[in-house]
């Protein structure tokens, strides 16, 4: 064979005509001169599946293990930046100088409890704003204690709780190019420890 790369994408229906599913697969083809194959494809179905308003290349959405429910997903997508950190945003009213908010229930199975950061901004005046200890948590279980230095507060307030996966290893940011491989194509370009 002489030396060859082919890249593409294919699509097939998958089942009986009844109960068909369709396949999108990227493919990838090399050949050498010491006549070495490699063919590698990838199943973008579970991606494409998500991306309702466009194709797989616009977003760099992906599928994670859910922490603690065995039959889900937790499909997330890419905010860019040096660490493996997932981010959660909503708005609260304050009853009598107070709210809780509830994270997600897979919140603690995914996050370290160290490297978590709360942001909180009073939407509707100028109450001062803080997160109540827990035990000497700020998030405990779960819930987000707000509270307010007026007791009698009922401003609107937006928050933000961001956290570093603890599922997954820290990034190495800056890897060497002789220590990694680089798998995937377009966005899902990933690097890979070389072993």
């Amino acid at each position: 064979l002489d030396d060859y790369t082919g890249t593409g994408y294919m699509t097939f229906s998958v089942g009986t005509s009844s109960d068909s599913m369709q396949k999108y697969l990227y493919w990838n083809l090399i050949t050498d001169s010491t006549n070495t194959i490699k063919f590698t494809i990838q199943d973008l179905s579970r991606t494409t599946a998500y991306t309702a308003l466009g194709s797989a290349t616009e977003v760099k959405n992906f599928i994670i293990d859910h922490p603690t429910s065995s039959d889900k997903y937790l499909v997330h997508a890419a905010i860019e930046g040096p660490e493996n950190r997932v981010f959660y945003r909503g708005k609260a009213t304050l009853q009598h100088g107070q709210a809780f908010v509830a994270l997600p229930d897979y919140f603690e199975g995914l996050t370290q409890e160290d490297r978590r950061h709360v942001f909180l901004q009073n939407m509707s005046g100028f109450d001062k704003l803080a997160v109540k200890n827990q035990d000497g948590k700020r998030i405990k279980n779960g819930i987000l204690h707000i509270v307010s230095q007026d007791k009698h507060s009922e401003a609107v307030v937006s928050w933000e709780v961001s956290a570093v996966r603890k599922d997954v290893p820290d990034l190495i940011v800056a890897p060497h190019i002789d220590d990694v491989d680089v798998l995937g194509f377009g966005p899902y370009r990933y690097v890979s420890p070389r072993e």
